[in-house]
């Protein structure tokens, strides 16, 4: 896959040719960059969404920052439902609910896809896109995840936020599970002494 940086209401896959004419960009620009790499062999994958200017003291608002926000944590909400026995239905009805939270919607048919031709994807022209995407890995012990960024919320003054208690105590979860510690002064149980006779 090639990096890819699609800016403002191009969704994805954005890579241009030498040939083609450039694209500039300006303050206020909403940038997805996504790319990816192998990793032992795997493919991993990353996506980012910035916007070009933002700063803690020139933060973005509005729809803007709502989209960013929603799509974030949407992801971040995903990612931590990841188990064997979660439906793809669940984690999509969860980043629907997410999305709602903030007045916005995820983009239709996106949730993954194969390894084909990218093709360049634009949704319409006053629409603003964010794109987050991590490379996790579901182990025994919990999530790893081996590709993503932290969103810098500091930048960020969204006119909405995510209420509903069971997706705030998803996104709040840990991915791995705390390992419990025993009880102090207390030994795991030895092996059984073998017996003599």
């Amino acid at each position: 896959m090639p990096t890819c940086v699609s800016v403002d209401n191009c969704i994805c896959h954005f890579s241009p040719l030498r040939s083609d004419p450039p694209v500039v960009l300006k303050e206020g620009s909403v940038v997805k960059v996504d790319l990816g790499a192998h990793i032992d062999g795997y493919v991993a994958t990353a996506a980012h969404t910035v916007v070009v200017g933002a700063t803690k003291d020139s933060k973005v608002s509005g729809k803007k920052a709502d989209v960013i926000k929603a799509a974030y944590e949407a992801m971040e909400i995903a990612i931590r439902m990841l188990r064997p026995e979660t439906k793809n239905m669940d984690i999509t009805a969860a980043i629907d609910k997410t999305a709602a939270a903030y007045g916005v919607k995820p983009i239709e048919n996106m949730v993954s896809h194969s390894l084909e031709r990218n093709h360049v994807l634009y949704e319409k022209e006053e629409e603003i896109v964010a794109q987050f995407k991590s490379t996790v890995m579901v182990m025994p012990n919990g999530l790893v995840k081996i590709t993503g960024l932290p969103l810098d919320v500091d930048t960020l003054a969204p006119t909405c936020k995510l209420e509903d208690e069971a997706l705030l105590k998803t996104l709040n979860s840990a991915l791995k599970p705390k390992k419990k510690k025993a009880p102090a002064g207390k030994k795991e149980d030895a092996a059984p002494a073998a017996e003599s006779k």
